[in-house]
């Protein structure tokens, strides 16, 4: 592997930090809401931070075990075709014969075809921007319940809360 996947692991390890902050967050908009001084603005983006949270975690991983060697690419793919045949893009399979190291599993079935998983720098750049999402949605989230702190609710939406 290159440094890309190295480095991206580690920015996927040092972002681990945004899950137990979103939930955090998403705990105490909870409760604001449960005892009616929140409001559900600060919910949402809370769950949008939370699952951008589990795929970092996921992610980091991933690539760490790439890196460790405990599974390789081909490996990853196929489980990634098992549980999501749209996760790993490729050229649609071909009808000629092809030899066996062409064999491909495409929605749990193995096609003959050329095969091509995405490029590390690809994963790598995806990797990166799903850190970025993660970031920007706990950032939403936060301003959402700095927001609702501020402002009571009936400020907010008073016919809901007559």
């Amino acid at each position: 592997m290159n440094g890309e996947v190295k480095l991206t692991a580690r920015m996927l390890r040092a972002a681990s930090f945004l899950p137990w902050l979103s939930a955090g967050l998403l705990i105490v908009s909870a409760a604001a809401l449960l005892f009616g001084c929140g409001h559900w603005l600060a919910i949402v983006p809370g769950v949008i931070a939370c699952v951008y949270g589990f795929r970092i975690a996921l992610d980091a991983w991933l690539f760490e075990d790439i890196l460790a060697g405990t599974l390789t690419t081909e490996e990853l793919d196929a489980a990634l075709l098992r549980v999501t045949p749209s996760a790993v893009e490729g050229p649609p399979p071909s009808h000629d014969a092809g030899d066996a190291s062409t064999l491909r599993l495409r929605s749990g079935q193995a096609t003959l075809g050329m095969t091509r998983s995405r490029p590390w720098p690809e994963r790598c750049r995806g990797a990166r921007r799903l850190i970025v999402k993660a970031a920007v949605a706990t950032l939403l989230q936060l301003a959402a319940l700095a927001f609702c702190a501020a402002v009571p609710a009936r400020a907010i939406m008073p016919a809901l809360t007559t």
